[in-house]
């Protein structure tokens, strides 16, 4: 017996504490060109399988398939009685997934910083009972808009986080990564009042990010919601990236939990010129280095977009905290085997 437990210590492999599903199971996209007004929606790939991000369905499935986390976004809605609503939805406007638009019911407005005075359907200006009219399924192509697979089945709605919060307590071990896409004065507090609902066997569960909490990061920690949590750290990133090549790590990455994207372009994770710059070959250090660094100054490092079973392999074999993908359908049960 001791030799066998010597033999597994010594010859197994390192395995990431925590694997995380991406908006639940979804419908994967073609990232060429991508930017941040795009709709995916119109370019997915070709279809594997029937579920949608964000909805109750693609969450629970997530969960099934083996992840420990799932992360969602939320939105406030507008209600008559002035109590905010949350809604599990990703986009800002409601005009790419679904039917919504300005002639047909849909309160619109101009974009914040918009120029050109084109209205769109902003998510956080709808009711609740209007978002859940919607088909969410609406707007989902793999060929140019020939075919919309998902439009018209009609099984698929905009949860609310309440919904999600229900399933939680049926997944005892399983957390929730709450992303705010906007409006984050209205999303705190309509969070907070949702959560109050649950025990602390819930809210214990639920992470958020950094910039939520607003000065009640401390009404946050009595009703017991986990550590911060940040996809996007550009304060943290930014100065590593000036530091450092000398095996410095900046005091703005201290004691967070930090998301890196390994097929993310500089571009896209921070918005600096580079459209064809990966990310990851200009973080110093990267991977070992840069992990180890983090973890001496108290800082957990997660690998996302890890969405194949080659990166993940890879992926497995770093000191990481845990891993996110878009494919928990095809990561999720390799991981189990492995």
């Amino acid at each position: 017996m001791k030799i066998i437990f010597l033999y597994l210590f010594l010859f197994s492999e390192s395995y990431a504490s925590i694997l995380i599903s991406h908006r639940g199971v979804n419908q994967n996209y073609h990232r060429t060109g991508l930017k941040n007004d795009t709709c995916t929606a119109s370019r997915i790939n070709s279809i594997e399988h029937d579920f949608l991000e964000n909805t109750i369905e693609s969450i629970e499935a997530a969960f099934n398939f083996g992840a420990d986390m799932v992360e969602l976004d939320i939105h406030p809605t507008t209600e008559i009685n002035g109590v905010d609503e949350l809604v599990v939805f990703h986009d800002y406007t409601l005009d790419c997934r679904t039917e919504a638009r300005c002639d047909l019911g849909c309160l619109c407005s101009t974009m914040p910083d918009d120029d050109d005075d084109k209205k769109v359907c902003i998510t956080n200006q709808q009711s609740l009972n209007y978002i859940q009219s919607l088909d969410i399924g609406y707007g989902y192509t793999a060929d140019n808009g020939q075919t919309f697979p998902f439009r018209g089945r009609n099984h698929y709605r905009v949860p609310t986080f309440t919904q999600v919060l229900d399933v939680l307590i049926n997944y005892p071990e399983k957390t929730l990564l709450v992303n705010v896409k906007a409006e984050k004065i209205r999303t705190l507090s309509a969070f907070i009042t949702v959560i109050k609902e649950y025990d602390n066997s819930v809210r214990s569960r639920i992470l958020y990010p950094y910039s939520f909490a607003e000065g009640s990061k401390d009404e946050l920690v009595k009703l017991g919601v986990q550590d911060q949590i940040n996809q996007k750290d550009e304060d943290c990133l930014v100065k590593y990236l000036k530091t450092g090549w000398y095996g410095h790590f900046p005091k703005e990455c201290h004691h967070k939990k930090l998301f890196i994207p390994i097929r993310q372009t500089l571009e896209r994770v921070l918005g600096k010129p580079g459209r064809h710059v990966k990310f990851t070959s200009i973080l110093w250090g990267w991977p070992e280095k840069f992990i180890k660094l983090a973890h001496n100054n108290g800082t957990k490092v997660y690998a996302s977009q890890v969405d194949s079973l080659h990166e993940y392999d890879e992926m497995i074999k770093l000191d990481l905290d845990g891993i996110m993908t878009n494919k928990i359908e095809l990561i999720g049960p390799y991981s189990q085997k492995k």
